[in-house]
């Protein structure tokens, strides 16, 4: 060995331990010596080797095949593929793939409680801004309705001027009506009545009206004559 090295300068024997070292990668890379497997693919080549298939899945790597896929109605319960037949819908939503049909809604009000739908009718209306009425259940905006009255036929909402009429009710300067008082805490927010005013008169503390100059003449007085 030694004598086979000797008859090569330093120049052929590197150029031939390059050449060695390059043959070597190459045939790594073609995978001559064997393939390096992970799965069902060669680390090296990026080869891939036959499957293992169980219905419609590999059980060595995972891979999905579209075909003998093992049904449950629409979704295969395998891979989790999904078909659009044999649904199994609950209104209008398949409680399987979770698809949604244009039927069959579960309505609340205005909107399907399962798919998120809104028609056009049965709105919930409240007053929004005291200029519009709001659905509060799909945020839909229209302008007040009052019909030439002082409350709105949608939501309530009302542009009385009262004054108090009695202790049970309003008195409207607008639409001349009588009309209940309305309550926030103990004050009516229409015309201001008290709720508890009555009652809150008859408890007041009485007031003592005291003539302060008329007390401290007396008491200069009384202090003057014990000097005497």
């Amino acid at each position: 060995m030694l004598i086979f090295i000797g008859n090569f300068g330093l120049g052929e024997l590197l150029i031939t331990l390059l050449f060695i070292i390059i043959v070597i990668y190459l045939a790594n890379k073609k995978c001559y010596f064997g393939h390096k497997w992970k799965k069902c693919k060669c680390l090296r080549c990026k080869k891939e080797r036959e499957h293992v298939w169980e219905g419609c899945k590999c059980a060595r790597c995972g891979k999905v095949r579209d075909e003998q896929h093992k049904w449950k109605g629409c979704i295969c319960k395998v891979c989790g593929s999904k078909r659009d037949e044999q649904h199994a819908w609950d209104g209008c939503k398949c409680i399987w793939c979770g698809k949604f049909q244009d039927v069959q809604h579960k309505w609340n009000g205005c909107k399907c409680t399962q798919c998120g739908k809104v028609r056009n009718e049965q709105h919930n209306w409240c007053d929004s801004d005291g200029n519009n009425c709001e659905c509060y259940l799909c945020g839909k905006k229209k302008r007040h309705s009052f019909k030439g009255g002082c409350e709105c036929i949608d939501c309530g909402a009302d542009k009385h001027e009262c004054i108090t009429a009695d202790d049970n009710s309003c008195f409207c300067n607008r639409c001349k009506k009588k009309i209940d008082h309305k309550y926030k805490g103990e004050i009516c927010i229409r015309c201001g009545h008290d709720l508890f005013g009555d009652v809150r008169d008859k408890i007041k503390t009485p007031q003592i009206n005291i003539d302060m100059k008329k007390v401290l003449d007396d008491t200069l007085t009384r202090i003057q004559n014990r000097n005497y």
